[in-house]
């Protein structure tokens, strides 16, 4: 389960804005790790994340918003350079 906080990738298109049913776009480019900022549940049960990319948090209070299959939850690693 994502929650605000999590740390995610962008990993498809999202529904545009006031686009017609099927219009993608990108608005975070596709491999960006971002942060879940919030988190909206719709009445039918459809659950959007505001994605913001971390190299955007000190300069943006706001982020996009992508369903769960358009993202996936994970962490950075700490490995040491030889």
């Amino acid at each position: 389960m994502i929650k605000v906080g999590d740390m995610v990738k962008i990993i498809k298109k999202t529904q545009k804005a006031g686009g017609e049913p099927g219009e993608l776009y990108e608005y975070i480019e596709i491999g960006t790790v971002c942060t879940v900022n919030d988190i909206e549940r719709s009445d039918d049960g459809t659950v959007a994340y505001e994605c913001i990319p971390n190299s955007w948090i000190h300069r943006c209070g706001f982020g996009f918003w992508y369903l769960e299959d358009e993202i996936e939850k994970g962490h950075y690693e700490w490995v040491k350079d030889e």
